[in-house]
């Protein structure tokens, strides 16, 4: 029913056929906690991972960060949010972070 017809609907219905299936554990929707800097980046036109699951994310994480990609979809942390991104990597930290994504 959609323009794209039924091809990558196909195609991954025969691909996710062929994984190996478990059981899921009773806690597996339960929140992850950690109490280490994470920064969670988004894109604010991500159809997959979009802006509201970060801040859902975030909000079990005491340290966290969510930075929002303003022209971007799957893949911000290409863009604006790349200073951020390598800042927290190299230095495991939020402090002296650069503003982005404004």
């Amino acid at each position: 029913g959609t323009f794209l017809g039924r091809y990558l609907f196909d195609e991954y219905r025969h691909a996710c056929a062929r994984w190996p299936r478990a059981a899921i554990r009773p806690d597996a929707r339960k929140p992850v906690t950690a109490r280490v800097p994470t920064l969670l980046l988004s894109g604010w036109f991500d159809p997959s991972t979009p802006p509201a699951f970060g801040e859902r994310v975030a909000r079990s994480l005491p340290d966290s960060r969510t930075v929002v990609s303003p022209s971007t979809a799957h893949g911000s942390v290409a863009w604006c949010a790349r200073p951020a991104a390598v800042h927290v990597l190299a230095n495991g930290s939020f402090a002296g972070m650069p503003e982005v994504c404004r």
